[in-house]
């Protein structure tokens, strides 16, 4: 939330928080746990003074409630929440060194995970619609939600990020969250069961945290889908470049359901070209241009070689028939 300081308000402005009506009862409990004073708690006695009745605390505290309401409702609506620093804050490298003990995985690999999965967590759900589910999921989750997954984490609890992975697919899909896992653990070089436990405190951070602002930013669908649509260019642009290939290649950030989800095993050394428009296979296609071509040369050279006229051949001589020799006995 944008912070104000006192430079943004103009001398001699004039801002109306608005009414809160206070009952007499609630004045004397409020002063007589916070604020005993005699003029305060008995009538007779606040007739003796200038301030006769309530408590000045009492009034300090009725006026901060009301210029807080006004200042993030009317005045400067929860606006420009960037939601990838602050759930990138709260999972500090202590708590991504839990994570990867948690899921079994090397703590180097499970930081370069978490570095893109507040990213990819962000975009997928922008890509997946579904704002009511959020809106639900946010006000129905434990207030005390960031502080039970730091204990869960410490604790080294395998389920709670597996429960956490299981909330995550409700909202965007179970083959969505499948092809994030996938592309996250190729991208950090672990297993994509290990990937999705990762996702799973991860999507959990990102509902605690989102609970924690304004309830003005998520209470509704209209409001919690407006505040997401706001994060996916941050998002996007804060995600690996690699991260980002592996992603579009598996079709997981598209709008609607998940089009495709990577691979989970190494794709094989050769695979077969799509079929062409006609019905017959490109790759036979080309074989048998290779085989007509093949052809055509073959016959060029045997008929070139049978056309070349044949070397003639000096014929031999036998010089031994050819010399005379003379056998002469001593």
């Amino acid at each position: 939330m944008e912070t104000l300081y006192f430079e943004d308000f103009p001398l001699g402005e004039v801002v109306e928080y608005g009414e809160a009506e206070v009952a007499a009862e609630t004045i004397v409990a409020f002063a007589r746990e916070l604020d005993p004073q005699p003029f305060h708690l008995d009538e007779e006695a606040a007739r003796a003074i200038l301030a006769a009745g309530s408590s000045s605390r009492r009034g300090a505290v009725t006026k901060a409630r009301l210029s807080r309401r006004a200042l993030l409702i009317a005045r400067k609506p929860a606006m420009g929440v960037d939601l990838n620093r602050l759930v990138s804050q709260y999972l500090t490298p202590q708590r991504v060194g839990q994570i990867a003990s948690t899921a079994g995985v090397d703590p180097d690999a499970a930081q370069k995970l978490i570095s893109g999965a507040v990213a990819v967590a962000l975009a997928s759900l922008a890509a997946a619609g579904g704002a009511q589910k959020l809106s639900d999921a946010v006000s129905n989750a434990d207030p005390d939600l960031l502080n039970k997954l730091s204990d869960a984490l410490g604790a080294g609890q395998l389920q709670t990020l597996n429960d956490g992975a299981t909330a995550l697919g409700a909202l965007v899909g179970a083959d969505r969250l499948s092809g994030l896992a996938n592309a996250l653990g190729t991208h950090a070089g672990i297993p994509p069961e290990a990937a999705q436990s990762a996702l799973g405190a991860v999507g959990q951070a990102v509902i605690g945290v989102i609970g924690q602002q304004d309830p003005s930013t998520w209470s509704d669908a209209s409001a919690i889908a407006k505040l997401i649509a706001e994060q996916k260019d941050a998002a996007m642009a804060a995600m690996p470049a690699g991260l980002s290939s592996l992603l579009a290649g598996a079709g997981v950030l598209a709008g609607g359901a998940a089009t495709a989800a990577a691979p989970t095993a190494a794709a094989p050394a050769f695979s077969a070209p799509p079929a062409s428009g006609s019905g017959v296979p490109i790759w036979a296609i080309v074989l048998i241009i290779v085989l007509v071509l093949l052809g055509a040369v073959y016959w060029w050279y045997s008929h070139r070689a049978a056309e070349k006229p044949a070397a003639t051949l000096a014929p031999a001589t036998n010089e031994l028939a050819m010399k005379r020799f003379d056998f002469r006995l001593a």
